[in-house]
């Protein structure tokens, strides 16, 4: 799962600020408020709101001190929580929640590998991070220790797409061969899966490797059961978005990257002008040709006549790739012209108006990117989550996305452009994923190009209620609960 800073291959393992929720203007106080769909813990049922929303309902569960004692008096004493180095998607997903956990279990109960390739974090991120990275070889229990205290229970998290769904890590399975074994641990998965099924025997090592798979997504979790993961581990807990970088504010001057053709490309727009922002890495998954194709197709010229909310006007639609190439896929400074070739497109109808920049930004400058941008576009084949267009909503960024995937807990078309898709059967062979259709990618394109009252409405509410609904604080304490459950259940099976 990757973020508005596309991933990159992972490193060796060294590696966003707790926010209150964001109220845009503007937003429709009718729609109802959602709270992050996480499955309901032990000593929780669900009910239904009046406006049919589901909510979880407190039964006598265990909660704080009460937790421990329906716990047997055992208690979470550590949260060791490997993720994934080189700025990848899944490590910016990870160090956003961990800042989240540390704020609401402290600092000594938390604690994660140190990447020695990481992002370029904000100050009090890197701060946080500080308190809490240690070397890889010191975040896992000792294969020789005698096995946990009679109150404490360490929960280990592998959050890492290198080690496949479900994969364990190198050093774990040491610690796990050791005399102990798994005395005192609890043992999850965070994965995801941005096709509809799990490749053969994936979900034989989710049900006999970990005592809890965690996803992101009701997408993930319908694949992960249509794939035979048992029900009773999976859970869901969603994507963490830090709105003290991710928001509507827009009051700000003009931002410098200090890359010169991003500068170059946004200080010169026309008057009459249209920016549209994709992010992603390059591989054929994120469907870049179909985009471009779209973008020729439905803006072939220099200018497009768009019919406004003041009349007709001539305007400049241009497009901002963020991206970058990986060692394993192709090359966009070859595959963007070989593809325009084919198109017969002549350059200069996009002089000026397609810029690729492949260079790495900090965390700061890719929020502030979303921010020099007037809408995101991006016709996935399928996503875990879809986190850069999580940040381009919460930034006030009219958004279009493929209708199907990961997306779509946060997406409709009350706040957002999901396109039609199809489902075809994806590369790796077993399992579909999306198609979307290029003719409705085009027409909403143009209708986010228009403008009016329609747009705005969308932008304002995606901005509001994905703000409201993803802040880091709340989806920490819905891990809080998940933490909570896997404790009592994990107590019931040691008492049989």
């Amino acid at each position: 799962e990757d973020d508005a800073q596309p991933e990159q291959k992972p490193k060796d393992s060294a590696p966003a600020d707790k926010a209150p929720a964001l109220k845009a203007d503007g937003e429709d106080d009718a729609q109802p408020e959602q709270k992050p769909k996480v499955s309901a813990p032990t000593g929780e049922s669900s009910a239904q709101t009046a406006d049919g929303e589901e909510e979880r309902v407190p039964s006598g569960g265990p909660s704080g001190k009460a937790s421990e004692a329906a716990a047997g008096g055992r208690r979470i004493q550590q949260v060791a929580w490997f993720k994934e180095c080189g700025c990848t998607g899944m490590e910016i997903e990870a160090v956003t929640l961990l800042q989240g956990l540390v704020a609401s279990m402290g600092a000594h109960r938390v604690r994660t590998n140190k990447c020695t390739e990481s992002c370029s974090w904000p100050k009090e991120t890197r701060q946080v991070l500080s308190q809490i990275e240690v070397d890889e070889d010191n975040l896992f229990p000792s294969p020789f220790r005698e096995g946990s205290s009679s109150s404490g229970v360490t929960v280990v998290v592998v959050h890492a797409a290198f080690l496949g769904v479900c994969g364990m890590n190198e050093n774990l399975e040491q610690t796990l061969q050791g005399p102990a074994g798994t005395n005192g641990m609890i043992l999850v998965s965070r994965s995801m899966v941005e096709v509809d099924r799990l490749e053969e025997g994936v979900a034989e090592n989710c049900n006999s490797r970990f005592d809890a798979v965690w996803v992101p997504s009701t997408h993930s979790e319908s694949a992960f059961l249509a794939s035979g993961v048992h029900k009773d581990r999976l859970k869901v807990l969603p994507e963490a978005i830090d709105t003290k970088l991710f928001n509507c504010v827009r009051d700000s001057p003009r931002h410098t990257f200090g890359l010169e053709p991003l500068d170059n490309f946004l200080a010169s727009a026309p008057r009459q002008s249209f920016t549209f922002l994709s992010s992603f890495k390059w591989e054929e998954r994120k469907n870049w040709q179909s985009l471009l194709e779209s973008f020729v197709a439905a803006f072939p010229s220099m200018y497009t006549q768009v019919q406004g909310e003041d009349g007709l006007k001539n305007v400049s639609v241009r497009l901002l790739i963020k991206t970058q190439a990986l060692s394993w896929s192709t090359d966009p400074d070859e595959d963007v012209p070989m593809l325009m070739e084919k198109l017969q497109t002549r350059s200069y109808n996009l002089d000026g108006r397609l810029l690729l920049v492949k260079q790495t930004l900090g965390t700061r400058d890719v929020a502030q990117l979303y921010k020099a941008a007037d809408a995101f576009v991006l016709p996935t084949h399928g996503e875990g989550w879809g986190l850069p267009l999580m940040e381009a909503m919460a930034s006030g960024l009219p958004t279009i996305g493929t209708g199907w995937g990961g997306q779509m807990d946060f997406m409709n078309s009350d706040n957002s452009w999901p396109i039609g898709f199809d489902l075809v059967e994806s590369p790796s062979g077993g399992s579909r994923w999306a198609d979307p259709r290029p003719e409705e990618l085009q027409q909403a394109m143009k209708e986010v190009v228009a403008g009016g009252d329609l747009v705005r409405s969308k932008a304002e509410k995606a901005c509001s209620q994905v703000a409201e609904r993803y802040p880091i604080s709340r989806v920490a304490d819905a891990a809080n609960d998940l933490f909570q459950s896997l404790l009592a259940s994990h107590q019931s099976v040691v008492s049989e």
